[in-house]
């Protein structure tokens, strides 16, 4: 969220792959944006990246005020998952799945030459990671918190592994 009042600048920006993120973007611009703000976003390449803005001050001030979802520098920081969305797992699964599309992957490891599966969601916001994982851990998916090194920040890789809690996050 971009939000600069003395520019009178009010954006929602979301940022992709050109090459292959395209035509998901031209799907959320007509089948979710479009429906619910009576407007297109602009989609646009900048910079090798694909971008999706939608210029929408009411929409930004709701996410920014109701949401409180923050703007403008250092909001990787400062992101947590909104509390009216927290506590109930009806809408925090949705939450921890729309984070794991956009931050995590899943991935199959080499253990002892045996496929050993796993799911990892990295934020650099420390609040948000704990946030996922207490969550995560209310639903008994033992989930393991590591910190590492990234530029100037720390990341917080958010791991659920094993075969058996791999299956019950596709359940």
């Amino acid at each position: 969220i971009y939000y600069k009042k003395e520019f009178r600048k009010y954006y929602l920006e979301i940022t992709g792959n050109p090459k292959n993120e395209k035509e998901y973007f031209e799907y959320i611009n007509q089948r979710l944006i479009k429906p619910l703000l009576n407007k297109e976003g602009k989609i646009s390449i900048r910079a090798r990246g694909l971008r999706l803005r939608v210029y929408h001050k009411p929409f930004i001030e709701f996410l920014m005020h109701e949401l409180n979802i923050p703007a403008n520098r250092n909001k990787c920081k400062k992101i947590r998952i909104p509390e009216q969305f927290r506590n109930k797992w009806n809408f925090s699964k949705w939450v921890i799945r729309g984070i794991t599309d956009t931050d995590g992957s899943i991935f199959l490891a080499n253990k002892n030459g045996k496929k050993y599966p796993s799911i990892e969601i990295n934020t650099i916001s420390k609040k948000l990671s704990e946030e996922v994982c207490n969550i995560l851990s209310e639903k008994k998916f033992n989930p393991r918190i590591r910190i590492c090194q990234r530029y100037d920040n720390h990341l917080y890789r958010i791991g659920i592994y094993g075969e058996s809690l791999t299956k019950k996050w596709f359940e």
